[in-house]
């Protein structure tokens, strides 16, 4: 049974804060040097300030999602391998230049194999959501799986529809003999998809699988289009569907403001509050 977790930003960032309304977090031991430079001091207090006003939005924010995903998402050995794995390829890749640059950063090795698994934890905390609310989300997006095929003019695409109508060539030889701009693999197409002309965003929504190759023109780009429907189930696609939607930011978003409000994420602090509230307030989730 997973333990009950409370997010408050004065637990993130080890400071206390009253409950009234307009409260501001204090800093204990503000007055502690941090570092000097010459003869000018800073303290834990202006280097508290610089960060929340700078950064502390999404520092927060950061800290609240990686606490979560701490809790939702089992931490395997597979992605401690799998992120030693990046890292070391990067240090064979770009040598001392990459160690340079993560020292740069102020990383450590360590923090570099942390920082990959938790990017690893996001992605599967965010596909847990959608595969724990795929008919409603199906419903919102209406994914369709097909292929389609560019072509810089009319000719190439009739050639191409010839082709593979009477079965002569196969997608990957038609895209060679004809000059596609594209790679032939079957792709999620959702309602949001902007990377198509409108009329091929419109047939995939109408389409069917029992169409065959379709040839449409883009009215926006002047190219031609070949479309196929392979897949209009969305539980046989569900998969792919759930990879393509987790880097969705809305649907992102959706899954953290869920998230959220299942682990109570109460922000005291008002400098912060109102810097979430201006550039995330679809995160902020209490009254």
């Amino acid at each position: 049974m997973k333990r009950l977790l409370t997010l408050s930003l004065s637990a993130l960032l080890l400071v206390s804060a009253t409950g009234c309304e307009d409260a501001r977090a204090k800093l204990q031991s503000s007055n502690d040097v941090v570092f000097t430079v010459g003869n000018q001091s800073f303290t834990k207090g202006q280097i508290y300030s610089i960060l929340s006003s700078t950064n502390g939005a999404n520092v927060a924010i950061d800290e609240a999602i990686k606490t979560i995903c701490n809790v939702e998402i089992e931490t395997t050995d597979e992605m401690k391998q799998n992120a030693q794995s990046i890292l070391d390829n990067y240090k064979t890749m770009y040598g001392d230049s990459f160690l340079s640059s993560l020292k740069s950063s102020g990383m450590s090795e360590e923090d570099y194999v942390e920082n990959m698994i938790f990017s690893e934890k996001e992605t599967q905390l965010i596909e847990k959501y959608i595969n724990e609310n795929y008919s409603r989300i199906a419903d919102t997006y209406m994914p369709v799986q097909a292929t389609v095929l560019t072509f810089s003019t009319e000719d190439q695409a009739d050639g191409a529809l010839s082709a593979l109508a009477d079965g002569s060539k196969s997608i990957q030889e038609a895209i060679v003999e004809f000059e596609a701009s594209s790679q032939g693999e079957p792709e999620i197409i959702t309602l949001n998809s902007s990377y198509y002309p409108a009329e091929v965003s419109a047939y995939v929504r109408s389409g069917s699988t029992d169409d065959g190759w379709q040839k449409i023109a883009g009215s926006s780009d002047g190219r031609f289009y070949l479309v196929h429907i392979d897949e209009t189930d969305v539980e046989k696609i569900k998969e792919e569907v759930v990879a393509v939607l987790s880097t969705n930011t809305t649907v992102s978003d959706e899954a953290y403001r869920h998230y959220f409000n299942q682990y109570n994420f109460h922000i005291y602090d008002k400098d912060l509050y109102d810097a979430i509230k201006e550039s995330s307030s679809n995160l902020i989730v209490q009254n």
